[in-house]
C-alpha cells in the first residue's frame, strides 16, 4: 500500500493549484477551438459584384489607362525629375521659397536673404560666395541664370587725380598708408614665405596668412596646392590666386625618420593619428627597423589612403 499512498499524494492538489490547472485547461480549449473553426470561418465564397460595382470598377480602370496629354510646347512649367528647374533670377529680389525651389537648402536661402538685407546687396554673382557656407556646386549651376539689376551692380569709380600743392610740402605727420602692390606671378616660395609676403597675394589677409604658415609647420612643408584646402574657409578664388603668385619647392619639405622618431613626433603630423603613430613605433620595436616607408602598412592600422598622403613626409634614413 505504500506505492498507492505515494501515487495518491502525487495527484492531490491544493486549492490554488486546482484553480491554475482549470485556468490553463480553459486556455488550451480556446486555442484548440480557434485552430479548428477559424479556417472554416475564413473560407467563404467570393460574393459576386453588383452591377453598380462592376460599372464603377470599369470606370476606374478606364481612367487609369487613359494616356497622358502630349506636350504641345506651350507649357511654361515642367516637373523636375532629375533636379530643380532653373530660371533667371536676381539674388537681390529672389525670395526664400524661390531659392528653395532652385535646390538651395531653406536655412541657406534664409541666410542669403539676410545677408542682402543686413550687410549689403549683391553687386556681382561672385558676391554670393561670401555668404557663409555657400554651396559652390549650386552656385556654379545657377551662375548662368543670375541677372543682377543695374541699380545694384558695381559702379565703376574713376580715381580722382592726385592734388599736389606747390605752395607747401605735404603733411606726413599722420603717416601714409602704403598701397598693396601685386607681386610677380610665381615669385613667392610657398614653403619659405612669411605672413607679410603671403599677404601681398590678392585675397590673402592676416587670417589666411597665419593659417597657411601654421599648416605648413604642422605638415613640414607643402607638396601641392591642394593641401591648402585644409585651411579653414579656404575659397577657390583665393586658392587660385595663391597658386598664381607662388611656387612650391619640395626641397624644403621636412621628413620624419620612422626608424628613429618617437610616438610624439609621428603623432603630431596631421596625416597620422596617435593610435597609428603608436602602432608604427611598436611594430618597429617588435620587428626591427623599417627597410622602406611602405613597411608601416604592415601594422594593419594604416590604409592605402593614409599612406599615400603621409609617404612623402617619411624616410628610413
Amino acid at each position: 500500500m505504500g506505492w498507492r499512498s505515494s501515487l495518491r499524494s502525487y495527484f492531490i492538489f491544493n486549492k490554488r493549484e486546482r484553480r491554475g490547472i482549470i485556468l490553463l485547461s480553459g486556455v488550451l480549449l480556446v486555442v484548440i477551438a480557434v485552430r479548428i473553426f477559424l479556417p472554416h470561418v475564413l473560407e467563404q465564397e467570393d460574393q459576386p459584384l453588383t452591377k453598380a460595382q462592376e460599372e464603377e470598377l470599369l470606370a476606374i480602370r478606364a481612367k487609369l489607362s487613359k494616356p497622358a496629354p502630349e506636350d504641345d510646347g506651350n507649357a511654361t512649367e515642367k516637373l523636375a525629375i532629375d533636379g530643380p528647374v532653373f530660371s533667371t533670377f536676381d539674388p537681390n529680389t529672389v525670395s526664400v521659397d524661390e531659392l528653395f525651389d532652385f535646390g538651395l537648402p531653406a536655412w541657406l536661402a534664409q541666410r542669403v536673404v539676410k545677408y542682402r538685407e543686413k550687410v549689403k546687396p549683391f553687386q556681382s554673382p561672385e558676391d554670393l560666395l561670401v555668404v557663409y557656407d555657400m554651396d559652390t556646386q549650386w552656385w556654379e549651376m545657377v551662375l548662368p541664370y543670375i541677372e543682377i539689376d543695374a541699380a545694384f551692380q558695381k559702379a565703376k569709380v574713376e580715381p580722382e587725380p592726385t592734388k599736389v600743392s606747390y605752395l607747401s610740402k605735404p603733411d606726413t605727420s599722420l603717416g601714409t598708408k602704403k598701397r598693396k602692390s601685386l607681386p610677380k606671378e610665381g615669385s613667392i616660395s610657398l614653403n619659405q614665405a612669411d605672413t607679410n609676403a603671403l599677404m601681398l597675394i590678392p585675397g590673402v589677409g592676416s587670417f589666411y596668412a597665419k593659417s597657411i604658415v601654421k599648416l605648413r609647420t604642422q605638415l613640414g612643408g607643402f607638396r601641392s596646392f591642394e593641401q591648402l584646402l585644409s585651411v579653414y574657409k579656404m575659397r577657390d578664388k583665393t586658392l587660385d590666386a595663391i597658386a598664381r603668385y607662388t611656387f612650391i619647392d619640395t626641397n624644403y619639405v621636412q621628413r620624419i625618420n620612422i626608424n628613429t622618431s618617437d610616438v610624439k613626433a609621428l603623432g603630431m603630423h596631421p596625416y597620422l593619428s596617435w593610435q597609428q603613430a603608436r602602432a608604427v613605433v611598436n611594430y618597429r620595436k617588435q620587428h626591427g627597423l623599417y627597410r622602406r616607408t611602405s613597411g608601416i602598412m604592415e601594422t594593419d592600422v594604416i590604409p592605402d589612403s593614409v599612406y599615400l598622403k603621409i609617404a612623402p613626409y617619411l624616410t628610413t634614413e
